[in-house]
């Protein structure tokens, strides 16, 4: 059990015999949001909407299976993720392909952002007016 690796996802699943509406204000009441503020309702209309939302990460199994535990109860039905499983590889990818672009953008030679050096140049005179 490491230390931060789970995360509580809910996608709008309700336990059997509940509706939607009820599961709401009972939500509210466990998340202390005020159903009259507009920005609290907007963030429940989020949650209840059968989107996957998640509701806390970096959590202790034994956490995240209180979450759930208090959830149900209420007749929100979530599922606990690990989260080692499933963000390493894509942290890895996006490694691999920002080394890969960074390699590619230095063996491409750019024309238009080389520009010549003006100091040899045959029309460059070969004294400073100044200095004579």
């Amino acid at each position: 059990m490491n230390k931060g690796s789970y995360r509580v996802i809910y996608s709008g699943k309700l336990a059997a015999g509940k509706n939607t509406e009820e599961v709401a204000v009972k939500l509210a009441g466990l998340f202390g949001l005020d159903l009259n503020n507009h920005a609290h309702a907007a963030k429940l209309a989020k949650l209840v909407s059968a989107k996957r939302v998640v509701i806390k990460q970096g959590l202790t199994e034994q956490a995240a299976l209180k979450y759930k535990e208090a959830m149900a109860k209420v007749g929100a039905l979530c599922s606990i993720e690990n989260i080692q499983d499933t963000t390493k590889p894509r942290q890895e990818q996006r490694k691999a392909q920002r080394r890969c672009h960074l390699k590619d953008r230095r063996t491409v030679r750019r024309s238009s952002s080389i520009l010549p050096d003006r100091r040899t140049a045959a029309d460059r005179r070969e004294t400073d007016k100044n200095q004579e």
